[in-house]
């Protein structure tokens, strides 16, 4: 029958979130989903800092931003209002000291 597929597969698509939400908790993916809606300083390979709100972070820890800065050591900074940037680029994070990261952790779990 097509309903009992489409539930079927509606079950197997929340049992799949949710392994991959407890293998997430377990990584510092969900740290940096914590922070989704501050300001944060990302460091590249290559050198180049980026700064901007982060608006999303996914499994492979690739974020999005908005109202974005980049700067190269020796250039001028670019700016602009949306930028995408791979995790497997990002060197590190910086987190500004007005960020209490315990509260942002867990208002994060508590979701």
């Amino acid at each position: 029958c097509l309903f009992e597929l489409d539930l079927l597969l509606t079950m197997q698509d929340l049992l799949h979130f949710r392994e991959q939400r407890q293998r997430q908790e377990k990584t510092l993916v969900c740290f940096v989903k914590a922070l989704v809606g501050s300001r944060v300083d990302f460091e590249l390979r290559g050198g180049a800092i980026v700064r901007g709100v982060l608006e999303s972070v996914d499994a492979m820890m690739n974020c999005k931003l908005i109202k974005v800065r980049w700067k190269k050591k020796g250039q001028t900074a670019k700016y602009a209002e949306y930028s995408h940037i791979p995790g497997r680029q990002i060197v590190y994070i910086h987190i500004p000291d007005e960020i209490d990261v315990s509260k942002k952790l867990d208002s994060f779990f508590s979701r």
